[in-house]
């Protein structure tokens, strides 16, 4: 093996070899480490967008909602002792939901535009622990008290009020409910902007406003128990399907079902991973060209070194020994392209996540810099197709002069 390798080595990186057949190599062997260091870099890229989404949505919508198909739920101590106790879940906050129309008090403003909104009424004190709601609060913002509202940020933009402005609202409480308001009439208020959230999901913040479940409750004549949803918390996102489906099987008898945030936005998510299965696929096309960019350099080799090999041959080498060598120099160049791709790739990573070369306008975008995250068992995988089908690339050449005699090789010669 020793002496497989000591020519296999000669073989691909003699001074006696001509020009053009080491060019080749060197280009093979660069071919497999841009080809490798383009797919994980574009991936590690593509799966920063994909984790970046998926904690915007979380930060928006949660990790876990309960509903009730009767339209509101009674949210009694025995349905929170038993989503409580669920394993993997830290609290549950219960949501009043109602539609309202928003606008800016015409004191401060002399043309105010008018926006439609959904305001989730809520506990504070259980939202903060069960959504990052504290993290998404904004410059001068704070949580709400009785009588004040937050606003998310692009419907902020939209009515043009900050931190301390006043808004009017006219509230309505959902139709489909049962009339266990003391009035479904629309109800005129007024409300102080406590400050302004940003989860960075574009179609939460634009129309979405957080008030205390106490001031909803108090313009509606509300029982405490009423609720329209439940925002579930959970330690780990990605057990947030399993947790749902705990959830439904102990309180499906009572009309709840529960939804994870993969199935809220399902179809996104599907078209994600469409779109991730197809660059995966284009950027493999790479990976099949540097290929046969080996597959081209060793059959050069072995057509410039045939005097070589025959000599071998003559000598007593078998054709086993023989195909082995030039199988080893396509391991070889495979190597040398993976160690090339690796750092090449990690080059890429470490530029694009702390360096200024790839930072994104903040007026645009809701990143300051693209995103990437890297996976160690995808570069793995990549890089191991990649050795192998070099190696395999290799027998062709390997099997095709090993078959000749070294009579046949020489008259060629």
């Amino acid at each position: 093996m020793r002496l497989c390798a000591f020519l296999a080595w000669r073989f691909l990186f003699s001074r006696h070899r001509s020009g053009f057949v080491r060019l080749l190599t060197y280009l093979s062997i660069a071919s497999v480490g841009l080809a490798l260091s383009a797919f994980v870099i574009v991936m590690a890229v593509m799966n920063g967008f994909d984790r970046d989404l998926q904690a915007r949505i979380l930060g928006g919508v949660g990790a876990v909602r309960g509903f009730s198909i009767a339209g509101t739920i009674a949210f009694t101590p025995e349905v929170e002792k038993t989503v409580r106790e669920t394993p993997g879940v830290v609290d549950v906050t219960p949501e009043i939901q109602v539609s309202a129309l928003i606008r800016a008090s015409a004191a401060g403003h002399p043309a105010p535009s008018t926006r439609e909104a959904l305001i989730y009424a809520v506990p504070i004190d259980r939202k903060i622990r069960t959504s990052p709601l504290q993290h998404q609060l904004q410059d001068l913002s704070r949580l709400p008290d009785s009588g004040e509202i937050l606003l998310g940020s692009a419907l902020a933009e939209k009515l043009s009020v900050r931190p301390g402005d006043r808004v009017d609202a006219v509230i309505l409480f959902p139709s489909k409910s049962p009339p266990y308001a003391e009035t479904s009439a629309p109800v005129q208020t007024d409300f102080r902007v406590s400050g302004v959230f940003r989860t960075g999901y574009y179609e939460f913040d634009q129309g979405s406003v957080i008030a205390p479940a106490e001031t909803i409750r108090r313009l509606f004549g509300l029982p405490p128990s009423l609720a329209h949803a439940l925002e579930i918390g959970v330690r780990n996102p990605d057990d947030a399907e399993s947790i749902a489906g705990g959830l439904e099987q102990a309180l499906s008898k009572d009309g709840f079902y529960f939804l994870s945030w993969k199935d809220l936005r399902a179809p996104l998510f599907r078209a994600v991973r469409l779109e991730k299965r197809v660059m995966a696929l284009i950027l493999s096309l790479f990976g099949v060209i540097a290929v046969f960019s080996v597959l081209s350099a060793l059959s050069a080799t072995a057509v410039e070194k045939r005097k070589e090999l025959a000599t071998l041959r003559a000598m007593g080498m078998t054709r086993g020994r023989v195909a082995q060598v030039l199988v080893t120099a396509g391991a070889i160049a495979g190597l040398l392209g993976v160690i090339l791709g690796a750092g090449l790739a990690l080059a890429g990573h470490v530029l694009i996540t702390r360096s200024s070369l790839f930072s994104l306008p903040a007026d645009i975008y809701d990143l300051d810099r693209l995103p990437s995250e890297w996976s160690t068992a995808l570069f793995a995988a990549a890089a191991t197709v990649l050795f192998v089908l070099s190696i395999l690339a290799a027998t062709i050449p390997a099997v095709a002069q090993a078959r000749k005699s070294p009579s046949v090789a020489l008259r060629e010669e």
